[in-house]
């Protein structure tokens, strides 16, 4: 979430993100239990840099 977070403000680029960590396996990972917690607490926003970056990441093109 906090990786999410300095991209989304611009302190982080997301290419360096990208080539660090395996961002769209941890998100296919994590989207049930992150599913589960805003349906159960009610709140839209758990989460929400982390899939923000994922969403981010999916979108940019990828080099082979």
């Amino acid at each position: 979430e906090s990786v999410g977070f300095l991209v989304d403000k611009g302190d982080v680029k997301a290419e360096i993100i990208d080539d660090m960590f395996a961002t769209q396996l941890a998100w296919q990972t994590l989207k049930p239990f992150i599913m589960g917690m805003r349906e159960e607490h009610r709140a839209e926003d758990y989460f929400f840099f982390f899939e923000k970056l994922y969403n981010r990441l999916s979108s940019m093109p990828q080099l082979t």
